[in-house]
């Protein structure tokens, strides 16, 4: 029997998600559930990759942006990105928003990104603005790994590194503050590991259809109705 598809997450909502048992993740998930589905720090992703493809200051990057508060922590964000990338002026290779399927019936949305080669090596950016839910470094590194795993099929980004920006607030309710992560700071979930960790997410789901088919139903209708909007996403939350 052919299953019905399921609902996609974004790879930052996965990586918070996933816990030791499908029980605990099955949790999560429902409470993930229940945010907005919009990303409102799409514009600081987009003047991320002015500030790699370029030297200008973040100011004359965000010079022009209106003047509310989503807009402004989008600002907060490139400043942030500006102090801590590892490489300015280099050329920017877009990878478009996709879907990083796991099996059939089950996939991780992927958002839009670039990547860039810098001292002979590849690097894919992924940027983590958000200043709520501050996430652990064991989070990092699995968004890091789901990332790394869906570009390795592309011809230059088999060996890739991950140029990932964390900027999470140093205190409660303080401003952004930019981290980089590469590899060597990130312990990179491959093979085996990685397999066993969308196990436990997509036997979430497994259970979730079973004990909580409304429940699934609702998220995919409400995905259905929003990606149907302009210049949406392919995934939510």
């Amino acid at each position: 029997m052919k299953l019905s598809r399921l609902p996609t997450l974004s790879a930052d909502a996965v990586s918070r998600i996933v816990r030791r048992t499908p029980e605990t993740t099955a949790d999560k998930i429902v409470e993930a559930c229940g945010g907005s589905g919009w990303d409102l720090y799409r514009p600081a992703h987009q003047g991320s990759r002015v500030v790699y493809a370029t030297r200008s200051p973040p100011t004359s990057i965000t010079r022009g942006w209106p003047n509310t508060a989503s807009y402004r922590a989008c600002a907060s964000v490139v400043s942030e990105v500006a102090k801590v990338a590892s490489a300015r002026g280099v050329m920017c290779h877009d990878l478009p928003g996709r879907l990083f399927s796991i099996r059939p019936d089950l996939a991780i949305g992927l958002p839009r990104s670039f990547y860039f080669v810098a001292g002979g090596h590849a690097h894919v950016f992924d940027l983590q603005p958000r200043k709520s839910n501050v996430p652990s470094v064991a989070q990092l590194s699995l968004r890091a790994s789901i990332f790394l795993e869906a570009v390795r099929p592309h011809p230059d980004l088999g060996a890739a590194d991950i140029e990932l920006v964390e900027c999470s607030p140093a205190l409660v309710a303080g401003p952004h503050v930019g981290e980089l992560y590469k590899r060597h700071k990130l312990d990179l979930k491959r093979g085996n590991d990685l397999v066993a960790a969308l196990q436990v997410y997509a036997d979430a789901w497994d259970l979730l259809r079973k004990t909580r088919s409304d429940f699934v139903d609702r998220v995919l209708n409400r995905q259905r109705e929003k990606t149907q909007k302009p210049d949406a996403q392919l995934y939510l939350f």
